[in-house]
């Protein structure tokens, strides 16, 4: 698909300017950026009274890892998220990451997975 950075970026920036989506960026004193998480708050529904927020892209390159800024990045997705009167906050945690999520009040949900493709 040719034009999928343009799509991309544009559900992106239509997030952001409708508040429906929260991007935060780690950056090192000289500028260079080497970590990021997004915060994407979901639709109510007849079960969901109040919207919750999903976080994806955590990433931190991997120089910065143990420095304290995937904690950082989460807890101001978090706070974003709260600020917008989510309800919940759910992600899916690489297994070497459950700790830093439990130690942040992450706990074991209800939900069940179907993975439809690898």
């Amino acid at each position: 698909v040719a034009d999928w950075h343009d799509r991309l970026t544009g559900y992106f920036a239509t997030g952001i300017a409708a508040g429906s989506q929260g991007w935060f960026v780690a950056r090192a004193p000289d500028g260079t950026r080497f970590g990021s998480v997004g915060a994407l708050i979901g639709d109510t529904s007849l079960i969901y009274v109040y919207p919750w927020a999903t976080l994806a892209g955590v990433f931190v390159r991997r120089e910065y890892h143990r420095q304290g800024a995937a904690r950082a990045l989460t807890e101001a997705a978090i706070d974003w998220a709260r600020r917008r009167g989510c309800a919940a906050v759910r992600l899916i945690a690489s297994e070497q990451a459950e700790p830093l999520y439990r130690g942040l009040g992450f706990t074991d949900g209800r939900e069940l997975l179907l993975r439809l493709r690898p």
